[in-house]
């Protein structure tokens, strides 16, 4: 993204891994290991979510909703 010249948010230079990792995550994209580990992962019961789920549909970030 950094040869492509895009810049990222935040008065930022360029994009670092942990960024590039935000937002494949934001727009879907996993990785292997990734979905290797949500296939492994306990059915939720009712009314329980997943962190990042759950940070998704209230609109925050998932780093604020853990602490």
């Amino acid at each position: 993204m950094n040869s492509e010249g895009f810049r990222p948010p935040k008065r930022r230079e360029r994009f670092g891994a942990e960024g590039i990792r935000h937002l494949l995550q934001d727009l879907g994209c996993v990785s292997r290991r990734e979905q290797a580990l949500r296939r492994n992962r306990p059915a939720l019961g009712p009314g329980e979510w997943r962190l990042t789920d759950l940070a998704g549909a209230l609109g925050i970030p998932r780093v604020t909703l853990y602490g």
